[in-house]
């Protein structure tokens, strides 16, 4: 057998020589030195079971792992004592297979070897994809840590699917794997289709290496959730490998995007669009679009504008893009796309109407709109929302904390006992950066204010009258369901006496005609725009007149004069909420006095200012 051992051998060589010239750790890694700085929270037995060959990562104690490459294989001389054990394990695994179960602990999701290195080597060598194995969860200790936290999400997906092979990068996964699949972590899901999941992920994760997935920073389960949002399972399982391929072909762009974490790009001001102008509107004439042959714009609203503040506004804005463009631009709107079917099925009909823009005002529909998006490509997609990137669809959002930043100086300002409450929306993508901008804005004028959290509820403005805070940031919009007047910042007379102060507003019917213009004009296919590895977020604010605060005219002249200054200085870029010195609950520093919160940050901000009392849990 010193012939297979041999050839082992050189795959292992080959191997540690890579490693060494990528300056990594040429030998497997032990799980004695992974663990010895960290906390575990004891073990627990799994028993018998057949583990994934490439889900091994290495042995349990240094000493042995120096026998072999980071790949498994063999590096000792074929002379050696050990030569001649792996020799003698390949013909006994030839002649009658192995019997024993290798010894191995489980941590993290991967696998190392206590006994049984060499099996292992030899069932590698030999392209098996599972061996049997007596296994051992050592579990990590609960910590402010993204992998601990996705591991104890896959230990909740494993008990309702216990699939190995699938693995993520980020929180979230495996109960949006579970959502994709029409399914819940609550309960376990049958073996048939325990099954289905699992040969669906092996087709799928063969037919991304072979496209060059190992070269992506992402896991084959984060490709295959991306699928499985645009794609059936079934088709995972009955179409050919031919079609297959040429689906994940055309979801490839998605994928690179999910591993470039810093691709997204935020047009901020109207200049971008401007610069983007000229040349090539010119050698195409100009717009393309006339009455004969006009735009055609598509909204969905995920519910009624009758009922909803929300999508009222957005059908506002779409009836003046009509009156606003009349003859060239026509739209035309889905109410009630609260579901998959119901978004699906408008989708279908506006692009089977010729609609060469679909709006989804909605971040959940944004599943719908990247499906249909990956299908047809020459279909404009846009989507109201943040925090969710994808290059096929265009996100598009208000800075509404620079509202929000002017509003927490005004309450400060009439806050009697520095005392200011804050109702949490549910729901809202901007969340912490608007609690954070109207908290600082609310410390610029009271150093001693502080803002809590509250619930939004009926009984909210009562209990916070009762509870002595007097003023109060309430929801954002009207809600037809309630009082008109519990909108904004409040001054509360009494317990059912809330008063108008000011509100922030959205102006979607200019957003619609800038976003409009940009399309009639040509710039939406800019090269700056339009690069294969960009996720584009349109994000204006009140430089470009999108955003505003209403105030009363109950408000004492001198409240208006500081709003209106302190308004131009955003405008003009000299007032920031996120620029100097920050600090979260805790008093930790977030930002240094010189530095300045970058979109991205703001955008993914997960942590409250310093002077806010509570936290989501008071609001949700």
């Amino acid at each position: 057998m010193s012939e297979e051992y041999a050839q082992a051998r050189k795959a292992g060589n080959r191997a540690y020589m890579k490693a060494i010239s990528a300056g990594r750790y040429p030998y497997l890694p032990a799980l004695e030195d992974i663990v010895k700085d960290q906390k575990t929270a004891g073990e627990k037995r799994l028993g018998m079971m057949e583990i994934p060959i490439d889900m091994i990562a290495g042995c349990c104690e240094r000493g042995r792992n120096e026998a072999f490459a980071d790949n498994y294989m063999p590096i000792l001389d074929e002379q050696s004592e050990f030569a001649v054990k792996w020799g003698r394990l390949y013909q006994a695994q030839q002649d009658e297979g192995f019997r024993e179960p290798i010894q191995a602990y489980e941590y993290m999701q991967k696998f190392y070897v206590r006994e049984g290195n060499k099996r292992v080597s030899i069932m590698k060598y030999l392209g098996s994809p599972v061996i049997a194995a007596e296994v051992t969860r050592m579990l990590p200790r609960k910590e402010k840590d993204k992998n601990i936290a996705v591991y104890y999400e896959f230990l909740e997906f494993y008990q309702a699917a216990p699939i190995y092979e699938i693995t993520f990068s980020e929180e979230g996964s495996y109960r949006a794997l579970a959502k994709a699949l029409g399914k819940t972590l609550d309960k376990p899901w049958e073996p048939g289709e325990v099954a289905c999941v699992a040969s669906a992920f092996a087709r799928f994760s063969e037919i991304f290496e072979e496209r060059g997935g190992k070269r992506l920073r992402i896991t084959a389960g984060d490709a295959f959730l991306l699928y499985l949002q645009v794609y059936s399972l079934d088709s995972l399982l009955y179409k050919e490998k031919a079609a297959l391929k040429q689906r994940i072909q055309g979801i490839w762009r998605e994928l690179v995007l999910k591993e470039n974490t810093d691709s997204r790009q935020f047009l901020k001001s109207l200049e971008a669009l401007e610069k983007n102008d000229g040349l090539l509107s010119r050698l195409m004439g100009g717009s393309a679009y006339t009455e004969k042959h006009p735009l055609k714009m598509a909204f969905l609203y995920d519910g009624n504008p009758e009922f909803s503040g929300w999508n009222y506004g957005h059908e506002l804005g779409r009836k003046y893009l009509d009156s606003r463009f009349e003859g060239i631009l026509k739209t035309c709107a889905f109410a009630d796309c609260r579901d998959r079917e119901r978004t699906d099925e408008a989708i279908e009909t506006a692009i089977r109407d010729q609609n060469q823009v679909i709006l989804t005002t909605s971040g959940a529909q944004m599943e719908a709109a990247l499906r249909a998006a990956v299908r047809n490509p020459k279909v404009k997609f846009l989507n109201c929302s943040m925090k969710l990137a994808h290059t096929s669809v265009r996100s598009y959002y208000a800075r509404m904390y620079e509202a929000k930043f002017l509003m927490g100086m005004l309450a400060a300002s009439h806050a009697d006992n520095h005392r200011i409450g804050y109702v949490i929306e549910e729901g809202r993508y901007e969340a912490n950066a608007n609690i954070n901008a109207f908290a600082i804005g609310a410390a610029m004028i009271d150093p001693q204010v502080r803002v809590t959290l509250l619930p939004d509820a009926e009984e909210t403005i009562p209990d916070a009258f009762a509870k002595g805070i007097h003023i109060l940031s309430a929801a954002d919009r009207i809600k037809p369901s309630r009082a008109s007047r519990e909108y904004g910042v409040l001054w509360l007379e009494g317990p059912e006496k809330p008063v108008n102060l000011a509100a922030p507003v959205i102006d979607w019917g200019k957003y619609y005609e800038l976003l409009a213009n940009s399309i009639l004009n040509r710039k939406w296919e800019a090269k700056e725009l339009t690069g294969s590895k960009l996720s584009l977020l349109y994000w204006w604010g009140m430089a470009e007149g999108v955003v505003d605060v209403l105030l009363s005219e109950r408000l004492p002249y001198h409240s208006k004069k500081m709003i209106a200054i302190m308004k131009k200085a955003v405008v003009s870029g000299a007032l920031n909420p996120f620029a100097g010195e920050l600090r979260s609950q805790g008093g930790e520093i977030r930002h240094k006095e010189e530095e300045m919160l970058s979109d991205r940050e703001i955008v993914e901000m997960d942590w409250l200012n310093d002077n806010v009392a509570g936290d989501f849990g008071s609001g949700m």
